[in-house]
């Protein structure tokens, strides 16, 4: 169950999270390039960069079952949403400590774009759009963080939310594995 604070914070906070993750997924080298200076709009997620993850492939995921195609389901900006009002919620219980907070908001939206990345790498090697789902891989990897950077906190109860996101079957467990 994803813990929420008594208080909620203003929409401009969480859409400034946003074009926050927004720009740490658009533009790990600075100006909008990947770390060759090529521009990451015109390449596939599958090859952009990463932060943490040295190679997409150096993290293997099983082959999908024979026979069958994962269902695609709708990943992007709905996927990170909730791990970032997450982390808002959490960060504003604690005491006020700017870097702290700055730290915890960039562990997770990183997480979540190597994540995202790996993912996409993986989708595209076996030429199936939706294993492993990216939504899963998100959650993971942003449960991940969240426990890493609230250890006050339960990690099963954020390894619970990843799991109820990702929802079920082989493409979300894959993912879920990723993250």
């Amino acid at each position: 169950m994803l813990v929420t604070a008594k208080r909620r914070l203003p929409a401009s906070a969480v859409l400034g999270l946003l074009v926050v993750v927004v720009v740490v997924a658009a533009a790990p080298a600075g100006c909008g390039d990947d770390i060759d200076g090529a521009a990451r709009t015109t390449r596939p997620v599958s090859q952009w960069g990463t932060w943490v993850v040295g190679s997409p492939a150096d993290l293997e995921v099983a082959p999908p079952p024979r026979g069958r195609r994962a269902a695609s389901a709708p990943d992007g900006p709905a996927a990170v949403v909730p791990w970032i009002e997450q982390a808002l919620d959490l960060v504003s219980v604690r005491t006020k400590n700017p870097p702290a907070s700055s730290r915890a908001y960039a562990y997770v939206s990183v997480a979540m774009a190597d994540a995202t990345v790996v993912a996409a790498h993986w989708q595209e090697r076996y030429d199936d759009p939706g294993y492993p789902s990216q939504r899963a891989a998100v959650a993971g990897a942003a449960a991940g963080a969240l426990a890493a950077v609230f250890p006050e906190r339960s990690a099963a109860s954020f390894a619970a939310a990843a799991r109820r996101a990702a929802g079920s079957g082989p493409a979300a467990e894959a993912g879920l594995a990723l993250g």
